[in-house]
């Protein structure tokens, strides 16, 4: 289904080292979680998603007791980016029992769900980086991650911003991303841009700057710049040294505090996409108890998008599994999760797991995201959240 090749526009970003996890307690009244995540590998290390998730397993216990009395344990599984480890974690994982397990920065999602589709374990994340977690039965996404974020901008750069000739500077991945810039285009083009260049950058470029110069030769209004984060800070810089008045607009990868430091004055006004609220808004209950959660409990880990949607997922698992009547196992929180409906989301937009919101990512349970703009090194929300739904409709429209 060519919309859910969206979805393979996240990125890659370095984080926060930290000791490896605890092992699980044998015989231990634990509700097991699992979690597949990428670190220490040649595409990338995500720790921080890890971090986060550990921190709000520990808020909850210190907070609930858990679920019913029992503490929830992650139990972590790290991959290095390759299908094969996807799958032997899986299995590893499948060995503890979990309820569920949640979906880190899990780049072979297409072989790690298959053994957890047969087990009935829920696949449940909020930063979906491969197509099979957008479209696999028994996969919850909670936030559409990249797919929406780049949806959004593309909308509000031309509906609010009027924007009628852009450029995207992409990660050239055949096959897949430049499928899915080709997808973007032709939404763009519905809504009114009439010029749109795209420029590829492949994987190993060790400088940026020649192609945010080709971005910038039609002057355009704006460029979308969609990269690994561990290339963001690289893009940022390249863009002050190119120069120009084009809006720039970013995925939420690369919202870190380590690259909106980087922009400087050349960063001010770019616009940033998320499926979160921004971690800078502490006026939102939501953020300040994650703020205050993380600097108790893991004082050198940064606010990032990663460490949100690590947090952010075990605070909704633990409330849908305090949810379910009867025994909770794998089977009854798949049967919960896919009953919400406006769910409450944590840091997020609310969920339904109906597979409707957007039908050719029916993993999706949640298809908004936030559009916010820097001012001051701050990201500051622009209206509301943004329903993504119609806008993916124009790919096929």
């Amino acid at each position: 289904m060519p919309v859910s090749v969206l979805a393979l526009l996240a990125g890659c970003s370095h984080g926060s080292s930290s000791p490896a996890p605890a092992p699980v307690t044998s015989g231990s009244n634990a509700i097991v979680v699992g979690l597949i995540n990428t670190e220490d590998a040649p595409v990338g290390s995500f720790p921080d998603l890890r971090r986060g998730a550990v921190a709000a397993e520990r808020y909850v216990n210190d907070t609930f007791g858990g679920v019913g009395h029992r503490p929830i344990e992650i139990v972590p599984c790290t991959t290095n980016g390759t299908p094969e480890s996807s799958q032997a974690c899986a299995n590893k994982l499948l060995n503890q029992h979990p309820v569920a397990v949640i979906a880190g920065v899990d780049l072979g999602a297409a072989s790690s769900l298959p053994p957890l589709q047969a087990a009935g374990v829920p696949y449940v994340g909020g930063t979906p980086v491969a197509t099979d977690a957008l479209t696999s039965s028994g996969s919850f996404m909670l936030s559409g991650g990249t797919a929406t974020e780049v949806l959004g901008e593309v909308a509000y750069a031309a509906r609010t911003l009027h924007v009628t000739r852009m450029s995207a500077v992409y990660v050239d991945v055949p096959g897949l991303l430049s499928t899915a810039v080709g997808l973007l285009s032709s939404i763009a083009r519905k809504l009114g841009v009439t010029q749109f260049k795209t420029v590829p950058v492949q994987p190993d470029a060790p400088d940026v700057t020649p192609a945010l110069a080709a971005a910038a030769s039609i002057h355009p209004q704006a460029i979308l710049a969609v990269f690994p984060g561990q290339t963001c800070t690289r893009v940022i810089e390249g863009v002050a040294a190119v120069g120009g008045g084009a809006r720039m607009m970013y995925p939420s990868l690369c919202a870190g505090q380590q690259a909106l430091a980087a922009a400087g004055d050349s960063g001010e006004g770019s616009v940033i996409a998320s499926g979160y609220t921004p971690y800078t808004d502490t006026a939102d209950k939501d953020v300040a108890l994650y703020l205050s959660a993380l600097k108790h409990y893991d004082s050198g880990l940064k606010p990032s998008l990663l460490s949100q949607a690590g947090f952010s997922v075990v605070m909704d698992l633990r409330q849908v599994m305090s949810e379910v009547t009867g025994d909770l196992n794998a089977k009854s929180l798949s049967a919960a999760l896919s009953a919400t409906h406006d769910h409450a989301n944590f840091m997020s937009a609310p969920f339904t797991c109906d597979g409707k919101r957007i039908p050719l990512l029916r993993s999706l349970c949640n298809d908004s995201t936030q559009i916010t703009v820097l001012h001051g090194g701050k990201l500051q929300p622009v209206g509301d959240w943004v329903d993504t739904a119609p806008i993916a409709g124009l790919a096929v429209g």
